[in-house]
């Protein structure tokens, strides 16, 4: 399934649209960027980098966590912490 996911499926989402759950915690993460670039794999669409940006306290290490998606359902994707930024702390997903 997630091979089928797209940039288009991220696209023009609601703000509240996607419910990010962290050791029993859920927050409603903002899309910070996302980007499509050069496709190095036999996926079957092109790849794509999606920052989420959730509060400032959820600082919590690189794994595999939920992301509800209004559409897609429950997705167990792994995430990144890339830093803090004024709005909070950012988190990368990379569909390669």
């Amino acid at each position: 399934m997630l091979e089928n996911i797209t940039r288009a499926d991220f696209a023009d989402l609601e703000p509240q649209a996607l419910t990010l759950t962290i050791a029993g915690r859920q927050c409603h993460p903002h899309i910070d960027t996302l980007k499509e670039f050069t496709a190095h794999s036999e996926r079957p669409h092109a790849p794509f980098t999606l920052i989420l940006t959730a509060p400032h306290d959820w600082r919590y290490p690189q794994g595999i966590y939920e992301l509800q998606h209004p559409t897609l359902g429950t997705l167990q994707l792994f995430m990144v912490p890339i830093g803090l930024c004024e709005q909070g702390m950012r988190f990368e997903i990379i569909f390669n």
